[in-house]
């Protein structure tokens, strides 16, 4: 998908000037958070092109650029559950014996382990120490 994806049949000059700078200056963020719920590059794809449908079709009007970084991050995040809650249907559960053995820490990739955490852990995670939201 690239941002000239509207045509100016389908929308106004302004609708699609503001489509292109959230897309132009959004998308790579946007697919990135959608990259921690799913693994599937192409599933992400998808997502990330439901996400600016999303923002085409409800025309929402925001405050300031920050009210719209965090609108479509949210919408991304509930797409990517809405992913999961109809294809996967399973919770997965971690625990600290998952990470540490013998009371010493291992080397551990902090981006997986913040991918193994369940739904809600994973999401304050990501929007307090990522995205800045709280």
């Amino acid at each position: 998908w690239s941002s000239d994806v509207c045509s100016s049949d389908l929308l106004n000059q302004k609708q699609e000037e503001l489509f292109n700078y959230a897309y132009r200056n959004y998308a790579n963020m946007i697919l990135n958070v959608i990259k921690m719920y799913i693994k599937d590059d192409k599933e992400c794809e998808d997502i990330l092109q439901e996400v600016f449908l999303t923002l085409l079709i409800k025309e929402p009007k925001f405050e300031n650029q920050e009210h719209e970084k965090h609108w479509l991050i949210r919408v991304a995040i509930n797409k990517s559950r809405d992913y999961h809650r109809s294809f996967w249907k399973r919770k997965i559960e971690i625990t600290d014996r998952d990470i540490l053995s013998n009371n010493t820490f291992k080397e551990i990739d902090v981006k997986e382990y913040i991918n193994n955490l369940p739904g809600l852990y994973k999401e304050v995670v990501l929007l307090y120490y990522f995205f800045e939201m709280w």
